[in-house]
C-alpha cells in the first residue's frame, strides 16, 4: 500500500510541474506576441 501511494504522489507531482510548465510557456508566449504586437 505504502509503494502505491509514493507512486500516486509521484504521478500527481509529475502532473502539476507539467501544469505549470505549460503556463509558463503560455505566459513567454503572450510575452512574445505582446512584443511583436507593438
Amino acid at each position: 500500500m505504502a509503494d502505491s501511494n509514493i507512486i500516486l504522489f509521484h504521478i500527481q507531482d509529475n502532473y502539476y510541474m507539467q501544469q505549470a510548465d505549460s503556463l509558463s510557456v503560455r505566459k513567454n508566449l503572450c510575452i512574445l506576441a505582446s512584443l511583436y504586437t507593438f
